[in-house]
């Protein structure tokens, strides 16, 4: 820690077993506060009103980085409306903060000769100055930063600084927490709803390969051999004639469903669904091995035709439903084709 202005660091002050108390209970508060937010703006919020309200501050701001940018994300001011202002930083301040890597405080902004002479000080008429920087590790996530004025907001302690550290400290964990179980989520999402479509070791595969940089199946257009197994429901058109609407759709959601799963279980690809129609590839976006994805394709067509007997038997009137199913083996141009939008 490091105050603005002072030429030696702040001698070492006795403290009793009271203020250690205090300090552990307001550290405690700190803590359970933040962790029982859930969201990043609610641990930005949360973070700037208890860091205001200890240090008696008027103003407070958390930036946090986006990109080569730092943008405000929770601004509060002591006024009617606390969220309502916009809050103008000592851009002076905040560049040393960053630059250093270190917690600064101004404790009269007068006495201090890089900042009695800001525009952004004189102008707004700031009297005591904290700021932190917001980092994990080596990351710099931002900075928190508090104010006070002439008129409003009581002038800084030196012993304020201690716990704005501790707030920004457990904000920045906080965040990183909250933004990790964002990337989780979004990777399971991702990965669930792939596993409509894709088998799990093509899913493994294009993982593999975005792990390498390769940019993964959607990021290349190669020549290769596939197979392509395309199954249809003989007689549809005049079975759907014969039902009604909700009928037609609970037969369709139980045969794509099952035949779903035969072909990923046979490590297969679902390219699309047309109508009543299934078109599959298996080879792509990796192949096994020209013959054994010709193998696992018939091998599907055959899981496929048991698998529409099971279908037979759980719906009434389909005792005639038949599938035909077509495979062909080739070269194709594999990969995603088409505009960027």
């Amino acid at each position: 820690r490091r105050e603005a202005g002072s030429a030696v660091a702040p001698e070492k002050a006795k403290v009793d077993s009271s203020l250690v108390t205090g300090h552990l209970l307001a550290l405690l508060r700190i803590i359970d506060e933040l962790s029982h937010c859930s969201t990043v703006q609610q641990v930005c919020d949360r973070a700037v009103e208890m860091a205001m309200a200890s240090a008696g501050a008027f103003r407070g701001v958390i930036t946090l980085r986006d990109g080569d940018r730092l943008q405000p994300i929770s601004q509060r001011t002591g006024g009617a409306d606390p969220s309502a202002a916009t809050v103008r930083v000592s851009r002076t301040f905040v560049d040393r903060v960053m630059a250093d890597r270190v917690a600064l405080v101004a404790l009269d902004t007068t006495e201090d000769v890089n900042l009695s002479g800001a525009k952004s000080v004189a102008a707004i008429g700031i009297r005591s100055i904290m700021c932190t920087p917001l980092s994990s590790g080596e990351e710099m996530l931002g900075y928190l930063y508090l104010d006070s004025t002439d008129s409003k907001g009581r002038r800084f302690r030196s012993d304020d600084l201690d716990f704005v550290i501790a707030v920004a400290h457990h904000a920045a964990s906080e965040i990183m927490r909250l933004r990790l179980a964002a990337e989780v989520h979004q990777s399971e999402e991702r990965r669930r709803q792939l596993s409509r479509c894709l088998s799990d070791d093509v899913i493994r595969y294009l993982e593999t390969e975005e792990g390498a940089g390769a940019g993964g199946f959607a990021g290349s257009v190669r020549e290769q051999i596939v197979t392509i197994l395309f199954a249809d429901i003989r007689g549809f058109t005049a079975m759907a004639e014969s039902m009604t609407p909700l009928a037609v759709e609970e037969v369709l959601a139980d045969y794509f469903e099952q035949m779903t799963d035969v072909i990923l279980a046979h490590g297969g690809t679902l390219d699309k669904y047309i109508g009543d129609g299934i078109m599959a590839l298996f080879g792509a976006p990796f192949s096994k091995g020209a013959a054994e994805d010709a193998q696992n394709a018939v091998q599907a067509a055959v899981a496929m035709q048991a698998a529409v007997r099971d279908l037979r038997e759980r719906h009434a009137g389909l005792q005639t439903l038949e599938i035909r199913v077509g495979i062909n083996t080739g070269r194709v141009l594999a990969g995603t084709l088409g505009t960027e939008r």
